[in-house]
């Protein structure tokens, strides 16, 4: 019997493996929202089946195993004979109709989340019904395969299991050949008289709110790596994010697009006919790779993989061992209605990169690596976790939540260091773009016109929305610079481009400041920033109680002007005078907000105000890992 049921196990197991291949590819064509990266070539697609042959093989194994020794101990315990043909086919039953349970119910949870569409009581009972179909299927397949073994031969079952590969098999190649015909916006690129290779390092330190790096003046924590890069390059001290949570705001970077032209949220990918900057690269000849870490950047959630060669942003390790990124990850977790990690820390970031910086090819790079670690909830290994105990005694709120942030931005800074010193050591650091930047900021209790913000993702405040940038440029250029022309994050795609000597595609908004790099001073002084978000408004008694609608802002470097257009509310503040942005102006000065209310009108769509919860049609698994992130609260908390 022992050696049946490990048989079984392994041919369910391969088998398993094969059908999650073949959903894979076939699942674009039923959800547009599926945006996880596949591999389109031969190699990465035996890659990819042998990753999960392998993981499900050894899980069905590890159940297998569990089930012989419970039905071990039940022999002990009764008359049952090993040998005993029902017992077998019990045993048989078990595992095919486990797997096939497990592969149903955890597809159409994710089938739910692609969709957008919240689990009804009728998907219940479908899962439900579902699953005593497929035990009782596997309970007919398993005694017709012990009657096929005693009628005919003892090589039948494995013909049987050879037959279904096959036949899988079979059907797997067709979705890949249209997966991999399917369209890709390098098409759309035309590339002509580029200039320069150099590599291309960008970074994205997760919500790093300026003030707290020692280089833009913080007084006591300590940043190395940051202050080393501005010395030896340009800091900005007036970038503004277009948004002030994660997904919109990486969206924005990488296809210089304003957040209500791409469309994503936290938790809804961007649209998928849109040019990154990654997509341009790629076409220009670079290798393109990424290291993700977080909910907010996978690529399922995003669309951020687009254009990378090499898109990882598993959440647990060994996803990554099985070359599997987070399919089997997501279906085992959004099967157990919640996610366990919701992060990867910095360390792993940094691995990860350095074992791919080993082993890359001789085209020049465009790397991304994005580090998670600033972002709630905070906590940082030894020996950064409580090394400013004590520090904070300026009197202000959360000095426990900042204590923490502090030590969390130290340690990105540290894991970011240790990738630049490998750099250095491989004689690349010289040659290399860097930009480091930030999606966003985070408020620790701040008080702007009587509103108190904590947090990031409700407001258009500057604590959220001006970000660190530097750049570090190659070739011969002056150091040590401070910017202050205000620029925007979806600038820095055309910036690159334009430093590349490539045009950027007609899509991209932003405008290339590269000519700061080099000491010419075009007119920046009267360009707006702009920024937005969707906004929570509570109004008791009003119809409805609750409404999100848009937020709009913009910004000069004198002036902030921020919009609730459907409420007919503003403010306005003197950033001159009021850089921490506390005392509302808009009554004091109507023709300013007026002017500046001129240059958000044409941004604002009424249509996109709505009076339901925008986390409608999240999958409830996901609403509750953003929940853990900070992003989702009850209505009432935001």
């Amino acid at each position: 019997m022992a050696a049946s049921i490990l048989l079984t196990s392994l041919g369910v197991g391969v088998l398993a493996g094969l059908v999650e291949i073949c959903w894979a590819y076939l699942l674009p064509m039923f959800s547009e929202q599926w945006r996880a990266t596949l591999p389109k070539s031969a190699g990465g697609l035996l890659s990819f089946c042998a990753g999960a042959v392998a993981a499900d093989g050894l899980l069905v194994l590890f159940g297998g195993i569990f089930l012989l020794i419970l039905l071990t101990l039940l022999t002990r315990v009764t008359r049952l004979s090993t040998q005993s043909a029902r017992l077998r086919v019990v045993a048989r039953a078990a595992i095919m109709g486990g797997t096939a349970c497990y592969l149903f119910n955890g597809w159409t949870a994710l089938f739910l989340l692609c969709s957008g569409d919240q689990e009804t009581s009728t998907d219940r009972l479908i899962a439900a019904a579902g699953s005593v179909t497929l035990l009782l299927f596997a309970l007919l397949g398993s005694a017709g395969l012990e009657a096929a073994r005693r009628r005919w031969h003892r090589v039948t079952p494995a013909a049987v299991w050879f037959t279904a590969v096959i036949t899988l098999l079979v059907v797997t190649a067709p979705p890949f050949w249209r997966y991999r015909a399917s369209h890709d916006p390098r098409r759309e690129i035309s590339i002509s008289n580029a200039g320069p290779r150099p590599n291309i390092l960008l970074v994205t330190l997760d919500t790093l709110r300026s003030d707290y790096v020692a280089c833009y003046g913080h007084p006591w924590i300590k940043t190395p790596t940051l202050d080393q890069l501005a010395a030896d390059g340009f800091a900005f001290d007036a970038a503004i994010s277009q948004a002030p949570s994660t997904t919109p705001s990486h969206c924005s970077l990488m296809t210089s697009v304003y957040p209500f032209d791409h469309g994503a949220e936290n938790g809804r990918p961007m649209k998928p006919d849109l040019i990154t900057l990654a997509d341009v690269l790629r076409a220009a000849g670079y290798e393109t790779t990424a290291f993700a870490s977080a909910t907010t950047t996978r690529s399922i959630n995003t669309g951020l993989q687009q254009g990378f060669d090499r898109y990882v942003d598993s959440l647990v390790s060994w996803s990554e061992l099985f070359g599997r990124d987070e399919f089997q990850h997501l279906i085992f977790f959004y099967l157990a209605g919640f996610m366990r990690d919701t992060q990867i820390p910095g360390e792993v970031v940094t691995n990860r990169a350095l074992r791919w910086l080993e082993n890359r090819s001789d085209k020049p790079f465009f790397t991304w690596l994005h580090y998670f670690d600033p972002h709630e909830p905070y906590g940082s290994p030894p020996p950064f976790r409580d090394m400013y105990s004590g520090t904070i005694t300026d009197g202000l709120p959360m000095a426990a939540e900042r204590q923490r942030y502090a030590e969390d931005i130290t340690y990105a800074d540290f894991e970011l260091g240790r990738f630049l010193n490998t750099l250095k050591r491989k004689h690349l650091y010289d040659e290399t773009l860097i930009i480091v930047t930030s999606d966003h900021g985070e408020a620790f209790g701040e008080t702007h016109a009587h509103i108190v913000e904590t947090g990031h993702g409700h407001y258009l405040s500057d604590v959220t929305q001006r970000v660190p940038l530097i750049i570090k440029p190659t070739g011969p250029h002056p150091r040590g610079r401070r910017v202050s022309e205000q620029v925007e994050l979806i600038d820095l795609a055309p910036t690159v481009l334009s430093l590349l000597e490539i045009e950027s595609p007609g899509g991209f908004c932003g405008n290339s400041f590269a000519a700061l790099l080099d000491s010419r001073s075009p007119a920046y002084a009267d360009r707006y920033a702009y920024a937005f978000n969707v906004v929570h408004v509570a109004r008791p008694g009003a119809e409805p109680d609750v409404m999100f609608l848009q937020q709009l802002a913009a910004r000069s470097n004198d002036w902030k002007y921020i919009a609730r257009p459907r409420l007919d509310e503003a403010e306005l503040y003197d950033l001159r005078q009021d850089p921490h942005e506390r005392t509302n102006l808009a009554s004091r000065y109507p023709d300013i907000a007026a002017r500046l209310h001129t240059q958000i009108v044409p941004f604002w769509n009424p249509q996109r105000d709505r009076s339901e919860d925008p986390r409608q049609g999240l999958a409830p698994a996901l609403v509750h890992e953003l929940r853990a992130l900070g992003y989702l609260g009850e209505p009432d908390d935001e």
